[in-house]
């Protein structure tokens, strides 16, 4: 430990461990405390001990090797087998597909050492899902047009988990390189639906300062994630109180069907108060793209506020929907709404609490009855929506209703 304490870098343990055999378990668990102990650092990387195996592409099999090309529709095969090889027959989940481009060559910057060439796969072009039944897949795909059209080895990434168990496995008899001639037109971009913080946000209103975006995105021929091509990433750019671009491709969840709408969520953290425009853009693999704004205010969350009291509908019968806007995203608060009549006289008090997860309260549903029951008579009535925080600062916000 004397001598690990003078080294400049401490040495780490790197531990790779296949399934959850519990013998294993315990002698890594040893061996990492044993490290910490003398202060080697340590990190175990664990795989999982069932096995994915491709059977075809395109209807080969797998011994002969394929050329994959930029917008060429391609159909793998395949199933999951256990460690022995035995097909597993039971396992019904999801199976996460990633293929990477040819690798490429990269220098140290010989500072400390000589310069020394090394090899690196880092180009994912294209990530897509598909369903495991019986043990058994079939998933159709299509790379990108933006991929390195020089011929060289790729690469397929495979993972795959059920509700109890999971799979890994990987293939690197393909070659990719060139573009289908022959690929299908289209030059339409990704349709895009864009939200802050729940799909019930309304174009301007108020959130604080850590919304999140959410945005579904669809097209017939799959959303561009590669980043390979300049300018081609899922972007969303803000301006007005802050801004600022962020490049969103890791984040996108494909789809399991191109008929389906596809889910992107990212947290933004710390924004300035005040009016924001978000614009959102995306592309699909044939770099065709589409943008959508969405605008919004930032009130930070340590001074209470409301906005937008309303209700619907209005005027009203039967019953009525009370709906506001607020800056407390992730606090309790206590809600009071009171009614009155035109006289100014208390016909009816509502209390609730409500957690919230979203800057827009859920609907406060009201039968237009009385404290007492009584159903109230046709005229304007005013309200008022109080609420409090865990700290009890409290605000207020005022409207009036319509009873018919």
């Amino acid at each position: 430990k004397e001598k690990i304490d003078t080294y400049e870098k401490k040495p780490t343990l790197v531990v790779i461990l296949v399934g959850e055999n519990p013998a294993s378990q315990i002698y890594v668990n040893n061996k990492k405390k044993t490290a910490e102990k003398i202060g080697i650092n340590s990190i175990v990387i664990n795989y999982p001990e069932n096995i994915i195996e491709i059977t075809s592409i395109n209807e080969h099999e797998t011994s002969q090797v394929d050329t994959l090309k930029a917008l060429q529709n391609i159909n793998i095969k395949g199933v999951v087998n256990d460690a022995s090889g035995k097909h597993l027959d039971n396992f019904n989940g999801l199976l996460h597909i990633n293929i990477y481009d040819k690798d490429v060559t990269y220098n140290t910057y010989g500072n400390e050492t000589d310069v020394f060439s090394f090899k690196l796969r880092n180009s994912l072009i294209y990530t897509g899902k598909a369903q495991i039944v019986d043990g058994k897949f079939s998933a159709d795909i299509t790379l990108p047009k933006d991929i390195n059209y020089s011929y060289g080895n790729g690469k397929i990434s495979l993972y795959a988990h059920s509700d109890n168990a999971d799979a890994q496995g990987s293939f690197s008899n393909i070659v990719i390189g060139g573009l289908n001639e022959d690929a299908e037109f289209d030059d339409e971009g990704p349709e895009i639906k864009l939200f802050i913080d729940d799909e019930r946000f309304v174009d301007g209103s108020m959130t604080n300062e850590n919304p999140l975006i959410i945005a579904y995105l669809k097209d017939n021929n799959g959303i561009n994630t590669s980043g390979a091509g300049i300018g081609h990433d899922i972007t969303a750019t803000l301006s007005g109180a802050t801004n600022k671009t962020y490049s969103l491709n890791q984040f996108y969840n494909a789809p399991t069907s191109s008929d389906e709408f596809g889910t992107l969520t990212y947290k933004l953290y710390d924004l300035n108060e005040g009016e924001h425009l978000l614009t959102f853009r995306a592309w699909d693999i044939y770099n065709n793209s589409n943008t959508t704004t969405i605008s919004f205010n930032v009130v930070k969350g340590k001074i209470i506020n409301i906005e937008n009291v309303s209700n619907y509908p209005n005027p009203m019968s039967d019953n009525t929907n009370f709906v506001f806007e607020h800056n407390q995203k992730d606090n309790e608060i206590d809600i009071v709404i009171k009614i009155y009549d035109v006289m100014g006289q208390l016909v009816r008090t509502i209390e609730e609490c409500s957690y919230g997860t979203t800057t827009r309260i859920e609907p406060i549903r009201w039968d237009g009855k009385s404290d007492s029951g009584a159903s109230l008579k046709a005229g304007i009535y005013m309200y008022n929506v109080t609420i409090k925080n865990a700290h009890n600062e409290e605000t207020s916000g005022y409207s009036k209703l319509i009873i018919k």
